[in-house]
């Protein structure tokens, strides 16, 4: 069970992708009272995108709505392409992209040039040296941090396939 209702959530593609992609058994799902900018149902898309829901706001999933919702939202339901190990690996990337640590690549660079106050302290004696010293250290930070969160994500899959295989050989 999930519930994130009224939590002033604007995104719901990207927020019903990223359930999706946690590979769950999410069966109660609330997500209402939240401001989305998508003019779709966002019944109808968690219905679509997140198959194992029995229940989308406490309310029952009847077959009928389940077909209708899918039939609605085909265009937004991607069908998963290649072997486990590929999945492992493009999650990793996929990860990391909804992580959306690619924006801070040269953020301190972002920040000053959006600046009003940028092109009189971009010319001060020493400003390039003292800007590209920065830059490079926040580059080798997030580099690392990168690394960090790919090695995380690679135990964290290795630890979710152990668990899954003991679950597996306890049933048996």
């Amino acid at each position: 069970m999930l519930s994130v209702g009224s939590n002033k959530i604007t995104q719901l593609e990207d927020s019903v992708i990223y359930l999706k992609s946690l590979k769950n058994n999410l069966q109660v799902l609330r997500i209402d009272d939240n401001k989305f900018k998508s003019e779709k149902n966002h019944r109808f898309y968690c219905i679509a995108c997140l198959d194992g829901l029995k229940y989308v706001d406490y309310t029952l999933i009847e077959n009928a709505e389940r077909e209708k919702s899918k039939e609605e939202n085909k265009d937004d339901i991607q069908a998963d392409t290649g072997g486990d190990e590929n999945k492992a690996d493009g999650g990793i990337d996929q990860e990391l992209i909804d992580a959306r640590i690619d924006n801070t690549f040269q953020i301190l660079d972002q920040v000053m040039r959006a600046s009003e106050d940028y092109p009189i302290v971009s010319q001060l004696p020493g400003y390039p040296d003292l800007f590209n010293n920065s830059d490079n250290a926040i580059d080798e930070k997030w580099q690392l941090f990168k690394s960090a969160m790919i090695n995380g994500c690679k135990s964290k899959n290795l630890l979710i396939k152990n668990c899954e295989s003991l679950m597996r050989a306890a049933e048996i």
